[in-house]
């Protein structure tokens, strides 16, 4: 890598017509960091990439690398004048061009002749894989000759637009593992998009969640994860219950019983409150003092389960979601136990509505 470069962004606004897509959007990567962007389909995601790859003009805002001027009121570099590797859904490659060309398509002569595109074959795994056409490639490998094209000019960022998403689910986390290390290994800062909350957390140095145009919130993947800026956030990044509680003294009364507070709410004595499920047990014992449930729904997935259970409440029953382990799934209709292990998250009752359909079930862990 020639350098890599910090990623900048500063008040990015775009329109189409009378639909804005992007407003006020900042956000910082640092250099030699990977960030991964998350947000639902229809946020932004794509135009945001646009952008920053120049091939759209923004309304406001700017976009540095390091220090240099991408774009703002008076500037806008064209693409190939960005330092910026794009790596794009399903690979993308030319069909007709063996691995090495592939790789090697956006170099000199000279810099094919020296060596570059070896050299970023034995980086991505595939030295031997030179002579191969894309279509006798598996998913995973076209993904990783894409990868290769992207870093063959030595780009200050590296850009992946949910560069996984065409693969199965089982070669996916392989893919994803790899990809990483060839980017750690390269040094390059890399800007990930994507709508996959477990991609997102498991890859990415940091966490920039994404709503309506902007950032919401930017931080390491445990901060987003544990916690979150606000409900809708807490909603989508993982699963989250979500209750009803009066705060006193540092504590929430729930009806899951008094579970300790962190972010507790200054002059307010109403609030709602997230765990999440893998902090809630069930157990078939039924333990004294502890708040009583019946089993309605149960999913086993091998390594652990996952739990339904209705709980009584001041305002009627709502239903939580519990994690379990695999070999003690519980069955429908059995009386448990319920016991919370660490603290819960105060946000403002205001601020987290009920997802649109839901029953009254905590605001359940229904989204993602």
């Amino acid at each position: 890598m020639s350098g890599a470069a910090s990623l900048s962004v500063a008040g990015l606004s775009k329109s189409f017509g009378d639909s804005s897509v992007l407003t006020g959007l900042d956000l910082e990567v640092p250099a030699g960091s990977l960030t991964a962007v998350l947000g639902p389909s229809g946020c932004g995601k794509t135009t945001l990439l646009r952008l920053l790859g120049g091939f759209e003009h923004a309304d406001a805002g700017s976009i540095r690398l390091g220090e240099r001027v991408l774009c703002d009121e008076r500037t806008h570099l064209a693409p190939e004048r960005r330092a910026i590797g794009f790596v794009p859904q399903e690979g993308a490659l030319f069909p007709h061009l063996d691995v090495a060309a592939n790789v090697g398509f956006g170099l000199s002569r000279a810099q094919r002749r020296g060596g570059r595109v070896d050299e970023l074959l034995e980086l991505v795994g595939l030295g031997a894989m030179a002579k191969r056409l894309p279509h006798q490639l598996s998913g995973g490998q076209q993904q990783r000759v894409a990868l290769a094209r992207a870093l063959a000019p030595s780009p200050a960022v590296v850009l992946l637009d949910e560069p996984f998403d065409a693969l199965d689910a089982g070669l996916r986390a392989q893919v994803r593992g790899e990809v990483r290390s060839v980017l750690r290994e390269a040094g390059a800062t890399a800007l990930l998009v994507t709508h996959d909350q477990e991609e997102a957390l498991s890859l990415a140095d940091r966490v920039a969640v994404m709503r309506d145009g902007r950032i919401i919130q930017s931080a390491e993947p445990q901060a987003v994860y544990r916690d979150p800026v606000d409900a809708a956030v807490a909603l989508f990044v993982g699963e989250a219950v979500l209750l009803d509680a009066e705060l006193a003294d540092g504590n929430a009364d729930t009806a899951l019983g008094q579970i300790p507070v962190r972010g507790a709410l200054a002059d307010q004595r109403q609030a709602v409150v997230m765990l999440r499920p893998e902090q809630i047990s069930c157990h078939e014992r039924l333990l004294d003092g502890s708040p009583r449930g019946r089993v309605t729904a149960a999913e086993f997935f091998g390594h652990d389960a996952s739990a339904r259970i209705a709980v009584g409440d001041r305002g009627g029953p709502i239903t939580i979601t519990a994690r379990c382990a695999g070999h003690r799934l519980p069955e429908v209709g059995d009386q448990v136990s319920i016991v919370v292990e660490g603290s819960a998250l105060a946000f403002a009752a205001t601020g987290a509505p009920a997802p649109a359909g839901l029953p009254r079930t905590a605001r359940a862990a229904l989204v993602g």
